[in-house]
């Protein structure tokens, strides 16, 4: 039936969230209650992976049409990145996971160059 079904969808549903151009700490604990209201009011259990600094090093990269990631792997909105992408790998596999990420991130900088 369609209540079956709308019911699977919303069982399956396991919303992220990454909060973006975070300037102070008060946002990211914004972002928190983000979390606490959406499994209150909405029953949704959202999983908080991180967020994102907002960092001038995007911008300068943006406009030279450069991912940040690769052109200033060690500014703050890239090792916001790292994180993210650690906290999503997860598991016993992570430190090798994330060494061959990085691994291939240096590759694909050279060939932007």
């Amino acid at each position: 039936s369609c209540f079956q079904t709308m019911n699977k969808v919303l069982n399956d549903f396991r919303p992220k969230l990454i909060m973006n151009k975070v300037r102070r700490k008060s946002q990211i604990a914004e972002g928190r209650q983000l979390i606490i209201l959406a499994k209150d009011f909405l029953r949704v259990e959202v999983e908080y992976l991180g967020y994102i600094q907002a960092d001038q090093h995007v911008v300068d990269s943006t406009e030279r049409m450069m991912p940040f990631i690769l052109e200033y792997p060690k500014c703050e909105a890239s090792k916001n990145i790292f994180q993210i992408i650690k906290n999503l790998i997860g598991g016993k596999e992570e430190g090798k996971s994330f060494r061959h990420f990085k691994k291939d991130m240096k590759l694909e900088a050279r060939q932007w160059r």
